[in-house]
Order: C-alpha cells, then sequence, then structure tokens
C-alpha cells in the first residue's frame, strides 16, 4: 500500500532525527537540568566511583544513577565526550516508538496498520519531538514503562510467569532511572486489569501475585543498588536515598505549590498538533462511544487514571506527563485505521498554530523590550518566526487525501516546526544558555590553583564543561569579604543584573539566560559585599 511505505519506519526514523540532527548541531548542553546530569557523570567517571553519585564533591542522592552509569558506559567506549551523554535520551525515544509499535501489534495483531498509525502520532506529537532531545531522566523512565507494560501484555496473553519476570526488570530499571515514581506509572496498568481485561481474563489472584513478584524483582534491583551505595556514602546519603527517594518524595510532593488543575490548560500544548486536527476527534468518538475492545480500554485507563494520579501531586512539570503519551498516541492510531475519514480544511487548524506561533515568533523583536521580556528576546531572527508561518502555510495548502498521509503531513509539519525554532535560536538564545566560555576560563583557573568559590546554591553547571576535577567551595553573599580575606588570590562566581557597574571590574562575564554569570576577585568583592542577588535566582531554577 502506498500510503504505508511513504509513512513507513524511514519516514518515522526522519521526523526521530530531525530535532535530534538540529539539536546535536546548535544547541549547547543547557544549565541547570542537563549540565547537572552531566556533571554528575563526570564527577564518578573522574572519581572511579560508579557506586555513589557526586555532584561537587558531595553524593548526589536526588536521582539514582542509572543514566549517569550509560553515560559512562559509552564513555568507556568512546572517550569522555559531549555528543554520547545527548545521545542518550534520542535513542531511548527511539526506543519508546518502537516498543509502541510493538504494543500495538501485540494489542490489535489483525489491524497491524494501528500500530504504525501510532509512532507516527507520537513521533509527530511537538512535545515529544522537543523533548527526546533533553538530557533528562523522563524519556529513559518513558522506555521502561512502555517496555514493563509490554511484558504486562505477555503475562496477560500468554500466561507466562517468566513475563512478570521481566515486568519487574523493567521497573527495577525504572526505579534506577528516576526513583518510585517508575512504580506509579507500571502500577495503573497493572492493578486496574479488571477495568481494561474484556476477554481471556486471568484467575486475578494468579495475576495479582504475578504483579507482587514482579514488583519484589524490580525492588530487589533498586536495593541491590541502593544498600551498597547507602553504606558506603555515608549516613545523611542513606537517608536521603532510603527515606527521601521512596515516603519522603512522596510527602514533599503534597507541600509544592502547583494547584491541582495545573496540567488541564497545558494538555492543548502537550498534545499539539493532534489535539486540533479534525479527523482524529472524528475518528476517536466512535471508538470510545461503542463497547471499547481490551486494547481500547487499557490506554484509556492507563492515560486517563495516570493524568488524575499526576494531579494530585502537587510536584508538577509538564515533562512528567511524557510516559502517558504512548497511549494517547496507541489510541490515536486505532482510530485513524477504525474510523479514517478526511474532509477538506481539516489541515487549516493545526496550520493557524503554526501560523500564530511564527507571527508571534516574527514579531519578538519589537514585543520584546515593550514587554520588558529578557534581552536576547529582541535577538530572535525574525526569519524563524517567517519559515514556521510558511509551514503552517504549506500544511494548509497541500492535500495528500489519504488519512494516513494527512497525518503524516502534519506529523511532519510538527516536528520541522520543533527543529526550526530550535535552530533559529541557535545565535541569539543559545548564547545566553551556554556555559562553556565561563567553564573553560574556570579550567584554567583551577589548573593554576587559584581557590574558587561559587555564590549560592550551586548545581553543577560549570563542572562538565570544563572538566574540574575540584569542587567549588559554596559561599554565601555575606561570607563573600570574608572569603576573599582567607584567599586572597581565589575567585569567585556570581551572578549580576545586565546593567550592574560591577560588570566592568569583573575578571570574565557573559550572558547567563537575563542575567550575566561573572568571575570576580577580591578587589571587586568589595564593590558587591553586601547585596543578596549575587546567586542564581531560584526562578532560574527547574525545579
Amino acid at each position: 500500500m502506498k500510503s504505508a511505505r511513504l509513512t513507513g519506519p524511514a519516514f518515522v526514523i526522519g521526523l526521530w532525527f530531525l530535532p535530534v540532527f538540529v539539536t546535536l548541531e546548535f544547541r549547547p548542553i543547557l544549565p541547570v537540568d542537563e549540565t547537572r546530569v552531566v556533571s554528575v557523570a563526570w564527577e564518578m567517571w573522574n572519581r572511579g566511583d560508579f557506586l555513589v553519585p557526586y555532584l561537587n564533591g558531595a553524593p548526589y542522592s536526588d536521582k539514582p544513577p542509572l543514566l549517569f552509569w550509560i553515560i559512562q558506559l559509552g564513555w568507556a567506549v568512546t572517550g569522555v565526550n559531549t555528543w554520547w551523554p545527548r545521545l542518550v535520551p534520542p535513542l531511548f525515544a527511539l526506543g519508546c516508538l518502537y516498543v509502541t509499535y510493538a504494543l500495538g501489534r501485540r494489542l490489535w495483531p489483525h489491524t497491524s496498520e494501528a500500530a504504525g498509525g501510532a509512532v507516527l502520532v507520537l513521533a509527530g506529537t511537538a512535545f515529544w519531538s522537543a523533548f527526546c532531545t533533553g538530557l533528562v531522566y523522563d524519556m529513559t523512565l518513558t522506555f521502561f514503562v512502555l517496555t514493563g507494560t509490554a511484558a504486562l501484555l505477555h503475562a496477560w496473553q500468554e500466561k507466562r510467569w517468566s513475563s512478570f519476570a521481566l515486568f519487574g526488570i523493567s521497573a527495577g530499571l525504572g526505579i534506577l532511572t528516576k526513583g518510585p515514581v517508575a512504580l506509579l506509572h507500571l502500577g495503573i496498568p497493572a492493578l486496574t486489569a479488571p477495568l481494561w481485561m474484556r476477554e481471556n481474563r486471568p484467575q486475578w489472584t494468579r495475576w495479582y501475585l504475578g504483579v507482587a513478584a514482579g514488583a519484589a524483582v524490580g525492588l530487589g534491583l533498586a536495593a541491590a543498588w541502593a544498600f551498597p551505595a547507602a553504606q558506603a556514602g555515608g549516613d545523611a546519603y542513606a537517608q536521603q536515598i532510603l527515606w527521601h527517594q521512596t515516603t519522603g518524595r512522596v510527602v514533599s510532593a503534597f507541600a509544592h505549590r502547583r494547584p491541582l488543575w495545573w496540567y488541564l490548560p497545558l494538555l492543548p500544548l502537550l498534545l499539539f498538533p493532534w489535539i486540533v486536527w479534525p479527523p482524529l476527534w472524528r475518528a476517536l468518538r466512535p471508538l470510545v462511544a461503542t463497547r471499547p475492545d481490551s486494547g481500547i480500554r487499557l490506554m484509556l485507563v492507563w492515560s486517563g487514571v495516570g493524568l488524575a494520579a499526576f494531579s494530585a501531586f502537587s510536584g508538577k512539570q509538564a515533562h512528567y506527563l511524557l510516559p502517558l503519551l504512548p497511549p494517547l498516541a496507541l489510541l490515536a492510531g486505532r482510530g485513524l485505521v477504525e474510523n479514517p475519514t478526511v474532509r477538506p480544511g481539516d489541515a487549516l487548524f493545526p496550520a493557524a498554530g503554526l501560523v500564530l506561533f511564527g507571527g508571534l515568533l516574527s514579531f519578538t523583536p519589537i514585543l520584546g523590550p515593550k514587554l520588558h521580556l529578557p534581552a536576547w528576546v529582541a535577538e530572535l531572527p525574525v526569519v524563524t518566526g517567517l519559515t514556521i508561518a510558511g509551514a503552517g502555510v504549506v500544511l494548509a495548502v497541500v492535500r495528500l487525501g489519504h488519512p494516513f498521509l494527512e497525518a503524516a503531513k502534519v506529523a511532519l509539519a510538527s516536528a520541522f516546526t520543533v527543529a526550526a525554532f530550535q535552530a533559529g535560536l541557535s545565535l541569539p538564545v543559545w548564547n545566553a544558555y551556554d556555559l562553556n566560555p565561563i567553564s573553560a576560563r574556570l579550567k584554567t583557573l583551577e589548573e593554576k590553583g587559584v581557590p574558587l568559590a561559587h555564590v549560592g546554591k550551586y548545581h553543577g553547571q560549570f563542572h562538565f564543561l570544563g572538566r574540574l576535577k575540584r569542587p567549588l567551595e559554596i559561599i554565601q553573599p555575606p561570607e563573600l569579604p570574608a572569603w576573599f580575606v582567607r584567599h586572597p588570590s581565589g575567585r569567585a562566581i556570581v551572578y549580576l543584573a545586565a546593567d550592574d557597574p560591577t560588570l566592568n571590574e569583573a575578571e570574565f562575564h557573559q550572558p547567563f539566560r537575563s542575567r550575566f554569570v561573572a568571575i570576580i576577585g577580591g578587589r571587586t568583592a568589595a564593590s558587591v559585599s553586601g547585596r543578596h542577588r549575587l546567586g542564581m535566582p531560584a526562578s532560574e531554577v527547574a525545579p
């Protein structure tokens, strides 16, 4: 079938490759989340300690070590470099596409195009496309959630206990990626099985014993690292990983500040462009209204209960919902096969979104100063917005007819927009996020034996980029004069406003987000003594 060939694996891989290539080519490792990940991996590598993660010389308890291990495994083969850590999440994203396809084939073996439609929708979701290049934990977690769910389906359909062991291994690797949240993701399809299994229902005692055994395997796998690491890392580290990463993290989630409904206004952005593509709504309505099969029920329960569960926790970030996109994509793929209807003008809605987005970007040089946005906003190239708006016009004008070809057209426009946006940011914006210059200067100072201090909380943003081998001393603004008395030849890293006259006295400074990061000596420290905003503002640190 021509449409199947044109929307097959090569096309989907192209959708994946487009933003990945642009990211590797144009975008630096972004502070503070990405630089922190790679700095922890670097410190473990530099120390030769592969059991306890370290950040700035202290045990790092916020995340388990699997992603750091994978980065170091690549370095063991290729040597320490920048490109391998940045390639790890995209490779897991590619793996997610494959496992999503496998899930679709297992759920609907007689409707094979549903699996192809699912990966087309997933790869063409702008939010997924943007985050598949991010050096964070969520894409790796999503992969293990998908493999664990695939093992559950195998246990259900084949009645094999070994499948529960595979479920447990996936759960354990998920825990080692991002902590116990993996059990929440995998617990939804496992524990709600009576809600979504219509045919071939198992004996429930046997099912839940298998799930419990799998969970025990997963916890055992995580414990095989956690208990030796707790012993090696000291009492404070042990308390953090054995308490804070379990019960403590759940309790603290309710102490954060985002309301129950916080995800709801984000859903249009998370699901763009498909949420404004009418054929998908027409396809899903009869699919859900009639008696849905087990696969459709699973996708509805998995995504619906997952959204409700994560909404209940007030600690929220948009990327926490990444593991919920594959079930929605599978639902969309099944709908496109069962009810394929395309009408003239359907592409106008996602096209309008692209034209609007591109138009706003084109006016940022004018609107930026008037709205008091950061200075780099005014430097955004007008051509970036015009290119994205042009993609919207092409999307609206070109008609391909077949539902899958129309879906491929929308997916390509979405992936192209993400790639064009990231490429357009390369000069003005990424320069304000590229900490390589100051990191190189810090490396030179370290090699000369100059004492180095960082004012305010440090997130590891310089250690890997500068290949630093010693910790920075962390001090608070009031401690700055006394520190220079003890270290008269030392240097301190501070964060200053763009109009701060002290910048002219700094030994080195460069733009950083909406401010400047600077290296100052003792003479300059007298000019900033007494200030309380020398550290990185909390608003510029993603939780």
